[in-house]
């Protein structure tokens, strides 16, 4: 065997070991970590990425408490037999997103499961916004176990320095403007 055909063998090898990995359904979130300024209405989505087949589940959120809350969970319509927003089940924890398909066909590809919408608590920080491993995912014969990654959202002060910044504008606005005025009454 020469060298060439030891690097196409090579590469052949690496292209089949690395291709399912390219093609793993994951869960996450869209967007992925969100920075809000405190008392920030916010959404997620929570969105499968390249699945070959999603029938259904059922998602458990957890959070700081003390960061952000969940104020609502809205289903996609895709998924249309008894879609469940679930319910805050204790501190920082959200139980019971349910989505299942009765009509449509099962979701492949890249698709939306869920809208949650947050409040930003008055007090700076960050969490991460995870699905927890009790959740489930299943297609029309069995059940998955795709890549869960994590979202996070950071509460974070407005600057002090914009309202210096815009202060210090408005002072120079006000100067200039009174000096136009003398200049015409003048």
């Amino acid at each position: 065997m020469n060298c060439n055909s030891k690097i196409i063998s090579f590469g052949v090898l690496l292209t089949t070991l690395l291709a399912p990995m390219a093609r793993a359904a994951t869960v996450t979130f869209d967007p992925l970590h969100t920075a809000v300024t405190p008392g920030t209405t916010f959404d997620a989505q929570i969105v499968g990425q390249a699945f070959a087949e999603l029938s259904g589940g059922l998602i458990d959120l957890s959070y700081d408490e003390n960061v952000v809350a969940i104020t609502d969970v809205v289903i996609d319509p895709y998924w249309d037999f008894e879609p469940d927003p679930g319910q805050e089940s204790g501190s920082g924890r959200w139980e019971g997103i349910g989505f299942d398909v009765f009509w449509n066909d099962p979701a492949s590809g890249n698709f939306v499961i869920a809208t949650v919408s947050f409040i930003a608590a008055q007090a700076l920080g960050a969490s991460s916004i995870s699905i927890l491993a009790s959740s489930e995912f299943y297609s029309a014969t069995e059940a998955l176990s795709p890549t869960i990654v994590d979202g996070g959202v950071t509460v974070i002060p407005v600057p002090a320095a914009v309202w210096l910044l815009l202060s210090g504008l408005g002072v120079l606005w006000s100067t200039v403007a009174m000096r136009r005025i003398q200049k015409l009454a003048a």
